[in-house]
């Protein structure tokens, strides 16, 4: 009898993919393709006489750990201090909890924070070195690294944190996935080139009266999480409990939130995706710098909506930009970096970090990298 076990496991998978999905407000625009899929490849399993009792039913979730045991994290990492030091002590506070349904507490936010800044220290295979290429890169740690061939492995810096992870690297987008409690943070990081910013941010009308998406932010959350999902399924059904992601990341893990289960997206500096029904399925906790230009961009005049009806400022003392100053941002992209001051994710996390007493420096990891590197970190350049 003829062995048909790739093809088993490839509708079984399938099924895992489709039963992650369950109660996610904008599952239709996606499981679609995927029951489409999975029936057109059942149907022709069936044709050549694949015995389908032997499909199994999807993988339960993981079983997830008691809180307690990381008390000598810390000590796993260099003395050097760098934001990633405190997330055990405060995962494990009771004020980093939820505190109501869906609303991350600020403690909470500042972790996520971090992992949205620990997504720019992974250097993929398609970033090159020499941070001049770019007009605008949304991190100065990111910037440090390209323009000195410097590479930081992430995974083992995230090891020394008792925390397991692993890494996802596209053309454009990175993930970054640590492991938690059985459970699953995921960090998005966008484009570093500004090439790709003037045309993710100049967006296209989404102006009907169904939800619509910024068709590039849309197209990319979609191939994404195909590919999170995968390695969800491949540990055992773990679950994608928080999205989290900085500018252009931040929109993909915004729009990925309303195709999974998960209790919310937790973004920072991040662009409008889509009009007011796309954004309202599943609203994100946005959190904006006064100062930065990107949350205000594709402009409102196209259809596109603000991510929260009440901006949550990180910092309120800042002076505000023009809310529909969308032509400064184009007038500002061939010329300079200043406005990355205003937009880096080590802004938002030292300014979040303030709020709860956590007061690391904006370049923390690269006042660290020197001493990371004679501990034995995996530091290259």
């Amino acid at each position: 009898m003829e062995d048909h076990g790739d093809i088993i496991e490839e509708l079984n998978h399938l099924r895992a993919e489709i039963c992650l999905l369950e109660r996610a407000p904008a599952k239709e625009l996606y499981v679609k393709q995927l029951y489409a899929e999975y029936r057109a490849k059942l149907k022709r399993a069936k044709e050549i006489g694949v015995d389908v009792r032997l499909l199994k039913p999807p993988p339960a979730p993981a079983e997830a750990r008691p809180p307690g045991g990381h008390e000598k994290a810390s000590t796993l990492i260099s003395s050097e201090p760098i934001p990633i030091r405190s997330f055990w002590r405060l995962w494990n506070d009771v004020a980093a909890r939820i505190e109501v349904a869906g609303e991350v507490a600020k403690a909470q936010a500042y972790i996520l924070a971090c992992f949205s800044e620990l997504a720019y220290l992974h250097v993929s295979k398609f970033d090159v070195d020499g941070s001049e290429r770019y007009d605008f890169i949304p991190s100065a740690t990111l910037d440090h690294l390209l323009a000195n061939g410097i590479r930081i492995d992430v995974v083992q810096l995230l090891e020394r944190a008792d925390l397991e992870a692993e890494i996802i690297e596209r053309e454009f987008f990175t993930y970054l996935i640590a492991y938690v409690h059985g459970e699953a943070i995921i960090a998005v990081r966008g484009t570093a080139n500004s090439a790709d910013w003037r045309i993710n941010l100049s967006g296209e009308a989404v102006r009907g009266t169904g939800p619509e998406y910024h068709h590039g932010f849309y197209a990319e959350a979609l191939a994404g999480m195909r590919e999170l999902s995968r390695k969800l399924v491949a540990r055992g059904g773990v679950r994608a409990k928080y999205l989290t992601g900085h500018s252009l990341g931040g929109a993909i893990a915004a729009i990925m939130a309303q195709f999974w289960d998960t209790p919310t997206a937790c973004v920072f500096g991040c662009p409008r995706f889509g009009n007011a029904v796309a954004t309202e399925l599943r609203r994100p906790q946005a959190y904006i710098r006064k100062s930065d230009l990107v949350p205000h961009i594709p402009p409102r005049l196209l259809g596109y909506a603000d991510l929260e009806t009440k901006p949550r400022w990180t910092d309120p003392t800042e002076t505000e930009v023009d809310p529909d100053a969308y032509k400064t941002v184009l007038a500002w992209m061939p010329t300079g970096k200043r406005f990355a001051v205003q937009h880096s994710i080590e802004g938002y996390r030292h300014q979040l970090g303030m709020v709860i007493g956590e007061d690391f420096p904006d370049l923390a990891y690269i006042s660290a990298l020197r001493l990371m590197a004679s501990g034995g970190l995996s530091v290259q350049g």
